[in-house]
């Protein structure tokens, strides 16, 4: 049980590190699309971005 909460502990600090590097890049958005699947239930949507 320890050895799980020191895990999720290390992976939060693993998560605030990375964070801090992301923030210094800047994100461009080229392009989003809209998909549509059609199954047996209906249609189903999602979204395809492509981002630099």
């Amino acid at each position: 049980m320890a050895e799980v909460i020191k895990d999720i502990n290390r992976d939060n600090r693993e998560n605030k590190v990375s964070k801090d590097a992301k923030d210094n890049f800047v994100d461009h958005v080229i392009s989003v699309r809209r998909v549509t699947k059609v199954t047996k239930g209906g249609k189903r949507f999602s979204f395809s971005a492509v981002v630099v």
